[in-house]
């Protein structure tokens, strides 16, 4: 089923929220529904504990877009669900499996912040805290976790965002300030809403929750986990309308759009102004779909491919068997006909083959098989002809180019187009750039040694022949005339010079290769014929400049080069880290810099560690107990030597 984008909506919303990490699970479904057996044996309304920690939550604490909520840790782990449980703040190192209940409010939705948390269950932390006076006399002790301060009391551990919000919090417990689901009626009503479920998540605000994917007033909306029995789990969502006219017409769009099962047996139902999504999850039926190999691995002989074959054959090279039936071939992104392409297989595993008709082939054909089920989808795709065989012979004195098709499979001429692109990085050609395609083999069968020339193609072009349009991602097959000749371009830092030396096969006219600084033409002094080991030396040409010769009127590369020093290096790993300069030039201090990488960055400023130059043999110690690679920098522009310690 494809997205509509209220799904795409309603599908990213639940990532985005801390609270989310603390017993949410996707969805897949089974029918029937169990009868609830979990350790505490009582419902969320009967849990007197859960009540006593909602009293921890200030009114202070909800900013106008808000998440509150809660989880039953015991009873979440009583699932056989995949992955576990989280506490959603950074630095609080607590064992969640001595963890009974929590309770968590989180001021906005994507990238918003825990404000408060409340933990209960066999919960401390190391060190001791400094024992402080709360509200009321209360005694508790005070820790600092990750940005956060935490109070230990009765057994409990309050976290909150700052000092003053964890003076609210037990002021709050205290009945000295108000508390939020006294305030709150919205919220107070979402959290009531939802039953017994076992782990809770209300969203307040115009701007976050569920709410959004709807053109109604949404007062809250939020999503729910039950535990049934340790392989069955019900995942409610809810949505608390501002008008109880609206609901049908939620309600009818939630069916309409599926997202909520996938498929699957779900229950949209409405209470008052109140819509919910149910749905049983099968965690046995899961875990039985996750152990199955899904048929995939796709792959075509593309040595053997004829066109005057009836079939196409595909090798499945992975996967279980699978019944034909729950299996889908698509073939150039159309259902194709499963009668044809599994023929009299009943079913589909790995060392079987699917096939279509030869003669649906096209260039970049996509082929995919799907393997839809009740609790997911998985694919394998693979490309028949993603290129085609072409031989191309440039004559450099004519700019003509001569193409022959190499290959076995006959194709349609109409769709075949040659595209120049003169630009140098042609991938990235927009409007402005020049280019210009022909079509040589229009109404024509296009075999085996056909041919068709192109004039006017200079060294540095690039030439694509493309299929079906004439952009480069058509191309099937690439030629970029190379101008002749090779050549070397050699910095002296000392000298500050570039020297560029020649490397032809045979002489040619001197005024067909130039040199470029900085996209500039300067005065090679070359005349009438060049020939290997002709030089030009530029003098006064300072780090960073971008020296290259050059051939042709379109200034073709032939080779390029920053002007950089050359220096080579080495990571010393002993008591300390050093960096070592084993050969090359000496090079100003001041005018270096290591950036040292070992996860995060480090930078080393060399004239802080060492005076003068930075010449072959010495040695900078770089401060940092481990390395992974080491970067020179000059000017902390230039990119001049690197080090890496993987390989010790």
């Amino acid at each position: 089923m494809q997205d509509s984008p209220r799904r795409q909506v309603l599908r990213s919303i639940g990532t985005a929220l801390s609270i989310a990490t603390l017993g949410s699970v996707s969805a897949a479904a089974s029918d029937g529904r169990s009868g609830r057996s979990t350790v505490l044996d009582r419902t969320w309304g009967d849990a007197a504990e859960f009540g006593e920690l909602f009293e921890y939550v200030p009114a202070s604490a909800a900013g106008d877009e808000f998440v509150f909520g809660g989880i039953d840790y015991a009873t979440m782990r009583e699932s056989n669900r995949q992955g576990s449980t989280s506490v959603p703040v950074a630095g609080l190192d607590v064992d969640t499996d001595a963890l009974s209940k929590g309770v968590v409010l989180q001021n906005g939705q994507y990238g918003g912040s825990v404000e408060l948390l409340v933990l209960t269950g066999d919960v401390s932390l190391d060190a001791e805290g400094e024992v402080v006076e709360g509200p009321a006399g209360t005694e508790y002790e005070r820790y600092e976790r990750g940005g956060n301060v935490v109070a230990a009391v009765d057994d409990r551990l309050v976290v909150a965002s700052s000092d003053d919000l964890l003076t609210d919090a037990l002021a709050a417990k205290a009945g000295d300030t108000e508390r939020l689901l006294d305030a709150n009626e919205v919220v107070s009503e979402g959290i009531d809403a939802f039953g017994d479920a076992d782990t809770r998540a209300v969203m307040v605000g115009d701007e976050i929750g569920y709410g959004q994917a709807f053109d109604v007033e949404v007062r809250f909306s939020g999503y729910a986990t039950t535990v049934r029995d340790p392989d069955t789990l019900e995942r409610t969502f809810l949505f608390g309308l501002a008008d109880e006219s609206d609901t049908e017409q939620v309600a009818e769009t939630l069916r309409e759009d599926g997202f909520y099962g996938d498929g699957e047996n779900s229950t949209v139902e409405t209470d008052g102004a109140v819509v919910t999504v149910t749905t049983v999850i099968d965690l046995a039926a899961r875990r039985r779909a996750r152990e199955h190999d899904s048929p995939g691995g796709l792959r075509v002989d593309r040595e053997n491919l004829r066109s005057n074959d009836e079939y196409v054959t595909v090798e499945v090279t992975d996967g279980d068997p699978t019944p034909v039936d729950e299996l889908t071939l698509e073939v150039g992104g159309e259902t194709y006909d499963r009668s044809v392409w599994a023929g009299d297989q009943e079913t589909i595993a790995e060392g079987d083959t699917v096939r279509f008709r030869a003669a649906d082939v096209e260039p970049n054909l996509e082929v995919t098989i799907t393997h839809e089920r009740e609790y997911g989808t998985s694919s394998s795709t693979t490309y028949v002809l993603g290129s085609l065989e072409f031989d191309f012979a440039y004559a450099f004195d004519d700019r003509r180019l001569d193409i022959e098709y190499a290959d076995t499979f006959d194709i349609d001429g109409d769709e075949l187009s040659v595209v120049v692109f003169e630009g140098r990085q042609w991938w990235r050609h927009d409007a402005d750039d020049e280019t210009r395609a022909e079509s040589p083999w229009t109404d024509e069968t296009v075999t085996e040694g056909d041919t068709a020339s192109l004039a006017d193609v200079d060294p540095g072009e690039t030439v694509i022949v493309t299929y079906g349009g004439t952009d480069p991602q058509d191309g099937i097959a690439y030629f970029r005339p190379d101008p002749p000749g090779e050549a070397t371009v050699e910095y002296d830092f000392e000298a500050r010079s570039m020297t560029v030396t020649l490397d032809l096969s045979e002489p040619r006219p001197a005024a067909e290769y130039g040199v470029l600084v900085d996209d500039e033409t300067v005065e090679s002094g070359w005349s009438d014929t060049v020939e290997t080991g002709d030089s030009v030396t530029v003098d006064d040409v300072a780090v960073g400049t971008s020296v290259a010769v050059v051939w042709g009127e379109n200034d073709a590369v032939i080779a390029s080069e920053r002007a950089v020093p050359g220096i080579e290096l080495d990571l010393v790993l002993g008591d300390e880290i050093e960096l070592e300069h084993v050969e090359g030039d000496a090079v100003p201090a001041s005018k270096l810099a290591a950036h040292v990488w070992d996860g995060d960055r480090t930078v080393v400023e060399l004239d802080d560690e060492l005076d003068g130059e930075f010449a072959p043999g010495d040695t900078v110690p770089l401060g940092v107990d481990s390395v992974e690679h080491v970067s020179l920098m000059y000017d902390d522009e230039y990119y001049v030597a690197f080090a890496t310690a993987r390989t010790r």
